[in-house]
């Protein structure tokens, strides 16, 4: 009776790999799940040695943007940022589920503060119409000479739909890091 029952059964088992993988790796599980959970969110921070200003263009400049979002898992195209409410927000990812094409990530700017807070949409990764948008939060503080960036990924269907985010997003994170305190490359 679960919907999308085969959905959930490969994101549990994405789950418990990224765990294993990180216990694995000498650290703590990236992501353990409450799934009485009613709003489910993943969220995780990073301390960055570099002003609010650069962390900021690190996420609204497309060629900062695209140094950091392109990766082995999914052929990148072109990044495209429109600074503001409703404009485009795309990272130009392109990839296949269950033989149908996605284009995944975010698609729009929801909110924006400048060197404060960035909000996107996020659509369904495998590209399921029927699955409504999540939403991610960057938020940008002051923190010892640098800056703390916190990314919440929210507004999760169920619980088990979080997957291996808490995995990945620890990656971009990383990758923001470098691309913020060495720049594009």
């Amino acid at each position: 009776a679960e919907p999308r029952a085969k959905h959930f059964i490969d994101d549990l088992w994405r789950l418990h790999f990224t765990n294993l993988n990180a216990y694995l790796d000498g650290g703590k599980p990236a992501l353990m799940l409450d799934f009485a959970d009613p709003a489910p969110k993943v969220e995780l921070s990073i301390w960055i040695d570099a002003p609010r200003a650069r962390v900021f263009k690190a996420l609204m400049d497309p060629k900062w943007l695209h140094a950091w979002v392109n990766n082995e898992w999914v052929e990148t195209h072109k990044t495209i940022v429109e600074p503001r409410i409703g404009g485009a927000y795309v990272y130009g990812w392109k990839y296949e589920v269950e033989g149908r094409p996605v284009d995944g990530g975010p698609t729009k700017i929801l909110e924006l503060v400048e060197n404060e807070r960035l909000v996107t949409d996020w659509t369904d990764w495998r590209g399921d119409p029927n699955v409504p948008p999540q939403r991610i939060a960057w938020i940008l503080k002051d923190e010892n000479g640098g800056t703390r960036l916190t990314m919440i990924h929210d507004r999760f269907v169920r619980v088990v739909d979080i997957s291996d985010y808490g995995g990945g997003w620890q990656y971009f994170l990383g990758a923001i890091k470098g691309v913020a305190e060495k720049g594009p490359g």
